[in-house]
């Protein structure tokens, strides 16, 4: 707060905790999710990503748009409009915007016919997915990819199925769908089981037993995969520059790596697996907009060894760092909280 008061203290409509510390699933490496809802681009100067001894933390404010898009229900991560716990707000008017959009989003979860059109988007998605999945031949790492993509999208129909959300974060996503009323007959085995694939063969066997599944469930609804004609068109890939670079390697940090180690810790190969797609989605974007290598981390994944995936990980953020080294970037790392002081001074290397 006292950062917002001395750089843009018109600029903040609104502050608010959200994530594990809000639901209460916390654990020692729990890391702050801090929202910050912004009214114009002074605000950007509070953006901050940095590591605090073995925990990172990323600081990036918002503008409006993406909780009214949120408020529409297009997907299950809706959590930021109904359980965050605030602790600023601008004026009263702020409150009452956010109090509409939270009734918009109550409503929008009720409203059948959207929830139909929106879970229809994610069947094309899926169907789109298995039939991308049965072409590959040998490139494990893209089937995993794709295989990822398939098991967020059916995560999506079957929260919105039941007119529900992801109240207690990823990890938590598999015991909260087994336990829903609405679900397709043998979804709960093959749903479980998906993540225990470990080569293509599998992967394909799997993805289409737990996907005609689900589409036979859908049919009876109603629901017609529908083609999605997906001639999509990359940009020119440009060279990287420094800009580009500053903070990623803190949000790698923030977003994924002790995600890693807890799934060692609580034994989790769905966690394991979740959190390297996602990170793997992150190198690809890179690798998509910019002319650098692209970090393989997927195609290691080992539901065998939850240890060794850890490695692979941070053998993979050990390349990225090559890259801020290649720039001169700092790592905004700070040992304790005293030095923290520091945050938006200069930042401190790594050690």
């Amino acid at each position: 707060m006292k950062q917002i008061k001395e750089k843009c203290p018109d600029s903040i409509d609104m502050v608010a905790v959200g994530g594990s510390f809000c639901n209460g699933d916390i654990y020692e490496k729990s890391d702050l999710d801090l929202v910050i809802i912004s009214r114009d681009e002074k605000a950007k100067c509070l953006d901050k990503c940095f590591i605090l001894d073995d925990v990172a933390m990323d600081i990036y404010t918002h503008d409006w748009t993406s909780f009214e898009r949120m408020a529409d229900y297009p997907n299950p991560y809706v959590t930021k409009l109904l359980d965050l716990d605030i602790i600023y707000t601008h004026d009263d008017s702020v409150l009452e915007h956010y109090q509409r959009l939270q009734t918009k989003l109550k409503k929008s979860m009720n409203n059948d016919s959207l929830i139909r059109a929106n879970i229809q988007t994610h069947f094309n998605s899926v169907m789109s997915n298995l039939t991308k999945l049965n072409n590959v031949d040998n490139d494990l790492g893209f089937a995993y990819r794709l295989l990822g993509h398939l098991i967020k999208d059916i995560e999506f129909i079957i929260y919105m199925l039941n007119k529900a959300y992801i109240k207690r974060g990823t990890k938590r996503i598999p015991e909260e769908i087994i336990s829903m009323e609405v679900l397709p007959t043998n979804f709960k085995e093959l749903y479980l089981d998906i993540v225990n694939v470990k080569s293509v063969a599998e992967i394909k066997e799997k993805a289409n037993k737990l996907g005609e599944t689900l589409k036979v469930f859908l049919n009876q609804m109603g629901f017609v995969h529908k083609v999605i004609d997906e001639k999509e068109e990359k940009p020119e890939k440009k060279p990287i520059e420094a800009s580009n670079l500053i903070g990623t390697y803190e949000e790698i940090y923030s977003n994924w790596k002790n995600k890693m180690l807890h799934a060692v810790t609580i034994n989790s190969r769905y966690l394991s697996f979740d959190t390297m797609c996602s990170c793997q989605g992150f190198y690809d974007e890179m690798a998509d907009m910019f002319d650098i290598p692209r970090i393989d981390l997927i195609s290691h994944y080992n539901p065998d060894d939850l240890m060794s995936n850890v490695t692979i990980f941070n053998a993979c953020m050990q390349e990225w760092l090559k890259l801020y080294e290649r720039f001169g970037i700092e790592v905004n790392y700070y040992p304790s909280l005293t030095e923290l002081e520091d945050l938006y001074s200069k930042p401190k290397t790594i050690k």
